[in-house]
């Protein structure tokens, strides 16, 4: 029973880690197959927890077989631990193999602009009006009639766009006179906006007060589309980093708030919100999911854009804060995962880099190196069909919490009547 309990806990953590409110499953085990994807295409069925039950099971196999030699007494169990664990590695491999070889895009094209403006985040010289030009005269290359979308990265405008009035705001503005060149085209960058409470209006657990003005509002990290119909439709990212975007337990935690601002640091968080936005286009046979940053690398979290119509996922980002570092690459490594998960074509725009097309094996089609200014067009397949998982979401996450509840209350059980 130790085996099956040691199996089930790890896979109940990562699952619970997962969903708790601090959250950092950046090297969950089954993301390790990141740059391997040909390995797991049955992650279309299981998810990365299915990689995660992969590694694991695959070494207790392996240590019961060191285990057994080194015992010197080579028995039939010993044989029959070798063959399971020759199944357990190459049986995956063979039906991703197959999966990989034999999967079929339905032909749906969108012809899509990314746009990677390489833009340093510690550098302040980069006012609204310059990031703006250069955004519009970026994507502007690029466009053409049949272009379909210009996709820019997380904060790409870092503007104070104020939700309640957006037509007034200065970058909006510019953003619709140049995507009126482009009749066909919708516009999806980032920027940071604000939601401004009436007096009698409810407040969210993250809303501040005003110190220029008596009203409260909150602040948000937002996925913005512009089209020609006026109509601005935005995505509040709402899976935050932990210390970075969010104070967790605001409410709990509330004691700290003197302590932290009277050492410079700030106690206040982003907003977020309970659904998962998809981005829709009059005429349009598109919906987009415009998944923000660190949000792509929740498995579960990705599929409710799916359950909600997406049938592509644009992914927005801004990486340049780690500088050239490993990070980039794994993040981009876990947009091929997504694209597995959800059979979701992925474009992906980097302020730094790496900016990609993925199709829906996780196949990097066509990308931009780390550190290059510059803009890549493509045509990506959108699909309709929703897999294994993007109905069942992370289901061994929820079994391996039951057998680890059965299996602690067992113990507690046993321990009590040996008492």
């Amino acid at each position: 029973m130790g085996k099956i309990a040691f199996l089930a806990y790890w896979t109940a953590f990562e699952y619970f880690y997962l969903n708790a409110e601090i959250s950092w499953p950046w090297l969950n085990l089954g993301n390790g197959f990141a740059h391997d994807t040909r390995l797991v295409q049955w992650y279309e069925y299981t998810g990365a927890l299915g990689g995660t039950l992969w590694v694991l099971l695959a070494n207790l196999l392996i240590f019961e077989i060191i285990t057994q030699l080194r015992a010197e007494t080579v028995k039939r169990r010993f044989y029959l631990t070798i063959t399971v664990c020759l199944l357990v590695l190459f049986t995956p491999i063979i039906i991703s193999e197959s999966l990989y070889q034999t999967y079929q895009e339905k032909s749906k094209h969108c012809n899509i602009a990314i746009v990677q403006p390489n833009i340093d985040p510690y550098d302040n010289s980069w006012t609204v009006a310059k990031q703006c030009s250069n955004l519009i005269h970026m994507s502007d290359s690029l466009g053409t009639a049949s272009t379909d979308y210009f996709v820019a990265p997380e904060i790409s405008i870092d503007d104070n766009v104020w939700e309640n009035t957006i037509e007034n705001n200065h970058s909006v503005p510019r953003l619709q006179n140049f995507i009126r060149n482009f009749p066909k085209a919708s516009l999806i960058y980032g920027s940071y906006t604000y939601k401004r409470y009436s007096a009698n209006e409810p407040k969210s657990v993250t809303a501040q007060k005003s110190k220029q003005a008596n009203f409260f509002y909150d602040s948000y990290n937002t996925a913005l589309q512009i089209d020609t119909s006026k109509q601005t439709q935005l995505y509040h990212k709402s899976k935050l980093v932990v210390g970075v975007e969010k104070m967790p337990y605001p409410k709990t935690l509330k004691f700290l708030k003197k302590i932290v601002e009277g050492f410079g640091g700030s106690f206040a968080s982003y907003g977020t919100q309970n659904t998962r936005t998809v981005f829709e286009s009059s005429g349009k046979k598109f919906k987009v999911a415009p998944v923000i940053c660190y949000e792509s690398v929740y498995g579960e979290y990705v599929t409710e854009y799916i359950q909600n119509g997406a049938n592509l996922i644009f992914v927005i980002t801004n990486d340049g804060w780690w500088g050239n570092t490993p990070g980039h690459r794994q993040h981009l490594g876990y947009s091929c995962l997504r694209a597995i998960e959800t059979r979701r074509s992925i474009a992906r725009s980097a302020n730094t880099g790496i900016s990609a097309f993925i199709n829906q094996r996780g196949d990097i089609i066509k990308s931009l190196e780390w550190g290059k200014r510059g803009a890549l067009e493509g045509s990506l397949n959108a699909n309709e069909d929703r897999t294994f998982y993007v109905k069942h979401g992370d289901y061994l996450g929820q079994i391996a919490i039951l057998i680890s509840g059965c299996i602690a209350l067992i113990s507690i059980l046993i321990a009590i009547k040996k008492r």
